[in-house]
C-alpha cells in the first residue's frame, strides 16, 4: 500500500483535516484514508473508504495500519479512534485489526 498525500502534511498543525489516497502497485487507486486532528487534545478521528471492488482483500487493514504508523511517528497525537455505522462489521475490522478503538456506532436514519 502506498499513500499519495493530498493536501497538507502532518507537521503543519494549522490544518485539522488530512486525506491521503490509497493505492496498490497492481490495482492502482483503491480508496482513501483521512484524519481529523484535535491538536489541543492530542487525539484524532480516522476515516477510511475502500472501493467496493477492493473490499475484503486487506487494503483497508493495510491502509489503517499505515495511517496509524504515520500519525504516531510524524505528529504529537497520542490517541486515535474511529466511528463506524451499526452493523458495518467489514468497516469496523480494519480499525480493530490496527488496534484503533471504535468508540461509537452510528445508526443511519
Amino acid at each position: 500500500v502506498r499513500f499519495g498525500a493530498v493536501g497538507h502534511d502532518l507537521s503543519n498543525h494549522a490544518f485539522k483535516t488530512f486525506r491521503w489516497m490509497v493505492s496498490s502497485e497492481v490495482e492502482g487507486l483503491v480508496g482513501t484514508v483521512s484524519l481529523r486532528a484535535n491538536w489541543r487534545m492530542l487525539h484524532g478521528e480516522i476515516g477510511y473508504q475502500i472501493g467496493q471492488n477492493w473490499g475484503r482483500r486487506g487494503f483497508g487493514r493495510a491502509a489503517v495500519a499505515r495511517l496509524c504508523n504515520e500519525v504516531f511517528h510524524k505528529s504529537p497525537l497520542v490517541r486515535l479512534f474511529a466511528t463506524v455505522g451499526v452493523g458495518n462489521d467489514d468497516g469496523r475490522a480494519p480499525a480493530v485489526d490496527a488496534g484503533v478503538p471504535v468508540d461509537a456506532f452510528v445508526r443511519d436514519v
